[in-house]
């Protein structure tokens, strides 16, 4: 943002780690090298000025013609901008974790003030200088008079803030709307903002003003949110894209359950068989601990004393709250008599967290023991960051010891960390390192991330998608390994979202994905195998992997192929 005497510019910007910053530049020499004594002569003179007894010495008068030209000449270089080692200029104000939105300049061009954490921010344009928080306020800024007075919308109301108050005033106006005009109105604005920012221009070669007259009227004349959002639905199907959707707000209203009240069907960490029988139970759910343990071969008889038959599914008998204790009476293959075991419930969405945990551990020890404990394999279920702190992790974990790594984006529905995972696994080897009578090895402290620069091979499958598919992609451009598995989706577009009125929100892809070597688009046009292996549901249900056995396979080969080979360390003395 331009002060408001145009001499500086301010901006955010990330350029210490993650941290972002405040930033300001000078555009003019001048007053960048303008040290605090003179500010001070500057401020002293202006104060000075309006004391009648102080006058400052004339300069010799000149003629009006003389004066003329110099004082557009100087206008001219006032107003100019000194490009010069411009961003050597720029000057950072820390502000240590905090974030940044709605960054203005205060009248004086001297402050600027920001929004973060529900707070109004000033700081002085000043290279180190500290925010101290201004108002307890939030909201678009209308404009300032003064210094210390503000007029914003706060919480949806306009507002006023001087001397450390915030004045608050609400207002209601009674408003008639036409439903259909006003759908359609948003309708118009959907078809335009697409029309505008969609990635790509040709709009998928359609004709987009043929479109919007074939929709129109149906959105207009939609009776609810959900027939509305399908209307959208269909315009954007048009585009035949990844990365798009619309996302209504309920009209009429729903009625919203109360959740400590309501009634679900809970799971008790395990899986059942005909008779009630436990054949599987959950690692670390809640009938794998001490005083709740339940054993593969138990049946259950009774459910809170109610006695269950054993043709008879458990689920209306464990219907309920979750936040409660379930009393069971179940007995062993080889018990003489039932045991009383008291169990607190999981939701399902914990118990499928359980079993996919459960399963990626079985597929680990299928790995391990096929390769004698070779290679190892991990699992990135998204490319966010919480599950790249895992990889990190699990490089250390799974990777110690191992000549290779099987990476698994299998059903991968994307995110933002393909880069990430390419520094961990393409960190150029340069040298190596070797202390007093210690092994080879590299300090990990000077590499951005944990590293692995030994053979892998990536499994994807038609449900990897967007991020993982750039990952898929960098893989084989890069040539850092094989791919086993299906093609994946083809849904790669970077998206963001607009606000369509107090209809709903759009999601809007904006910038399009292409490889360098033959500037294909991503979309439409999915990572290919090296080894293209399907996995039936025939395979699933019996427990086999086909891709995960082909992936070892390969993997193996690779290590004999492509394992780098260190030359021993020459000491100098040995020259």
């Amino acid at each position: 943002v331009w002060s408001p005497d145009g001499k500086i510019l301010a901006f955010a910007g990330r350029r210490h780690s993650t941290q972002t910053d405040l930033f300001f530049v000078h555009l003019r020499r001048e007053t960048h090298f303008r040290s605090d004594r003179d500010a001070k002569i500057e401020s002293a003179r202006q104060a000075m000025s309006k004391d009648p007894q102080y006058k400052e010495e004339k300069k010799e008068e000149t003629t009006e013609a003389e004066t003329k030209k110099p004082q557009k000449e100087d206008k001219e270089e006032n107003d100019s901008i000194d490009f010069e080692d411009l961003h050597k200029r720029i000057q950072r104000i820390p502000l240590n974790g905090m974030s940044l939105s709605r960054l203005h300049w205060m009248p004086d061009s001297k402050n600027l003030t920001f929004q973060s954490g529900g707070s109004i921010h000033r700081v002085e344009a000043k290279a180190g200088a500290k925010p101290t928080v201004m108002a307890k306020a939030s909201g678009p800024i209308i404009r300032y008079r003064d210094n210390d007075k503000i007029y914003l919308v706060a919480n949806g109301v306009p507002s006023f803030f001087t001397k450390g108050r915030l004045s608050s005033y609400s207002f209601t106006i009674p408003m008639d709307r036409d439903r259909a005009q006003y759908q359609r109105m948003g309708f118009k604005i959907a078809w335009r903002v697409l029309r505008d920012r969609f990635y790509d221009a040709s709009l998928n070669n359609r004709d987009w003003d043929k479109i919007r007259t074939k929709y129109e009227l149906a959105a207009a004349n939609a009776p609810t949110a959900n027939e509305y959002a399908r209307v959208m639905a269909l315009l954007l199907g048009e585009l035949n894209a990844s990365h798009m959707g619309f996302y209504p707000n309920d009209f009429p209203k729903q009625w919203k359950f109360d959740e400590a009240g309501r009634s679900f069907t809970p799971h008790l960490g395990v899986r059942l068989e005909k008779k009630n029988q436990v054949i599987f139970v959950h690692p670390n759910g809640p009938a794998d601990r001490p005083g709740s343990r339940l054993h593969i071969g138990d049946r259950i008889l009774k459910v809170n004393d109610k006695i269950i038959r054993s043709d008879v599914s458990l689920t209306r008998a464990l219907n309920g709250r979750l936040d409660r204790d379930i009393h069971l009476s179940v007995k062993g293959e080889n018990d003489k008599a039932p045991r009383e075991v008291i169990i607190r419930p999981i939701s399902y969405s914990q118990a499928r967290a359980l079993a996919q945990s459960a399963h990626l551990d079985e597929r680990n020890t299928r790995v391990k023991n096929a390769s004698k404990n070779k290679l190892g394999y991990l699992h990135v279920a998204r490319m966010m960051w919480d599950e790249f702190e895992k990889f990190e992790h699990h490089i250390y974990e799974r990777g110690a010891g191992k000549n290779g790594l099987i990476i698994d984006v299998r059903d991968n529905g994307g995110g933002f960390t393909c880069d990430h995972l390419l520094t961990v696994l393409t960190q150029p080897l340069h040298a190596y390192t070797v202390g007093r009578n210690g092994a080879i090895g590299y300090p990990q402290d000077r590499h951005v991330y944990a590293s692995w620069n030994k053979p892998i091979v990536v499994i994807c499958n038609q449900n990897s998608f967007s991020n993982a598919e750039i990952f898929s992609h960098a893989i084989k451009t890069v040539d850092r390994g094989k791919i086993v598995g299906i093609p994946t989706a083809g849904g790669v577009i970077s998206t963001g979202s607009a606000t369509i009125l107090e209809l709903g929100r759009m999601r809007l892809p904006g910038r399009g994905w292409f490889l360098p070597h033959n500037g294909e688009d991503m979309e439409l046009y999915g990572a290919v195998p090296h080894f293209i292996v399907d996995v039936t549901p025939g395979d699933l249900s019996s427990g086999k992997d086909p891709q995960l056995e082909k992936a070892i396979e390969v993997l193996k080969k690779e290590v004999k192929e492509r394992s780098l080979k260190l030359a021993p360390p020459v000491y100098r003395s040995n020259r």
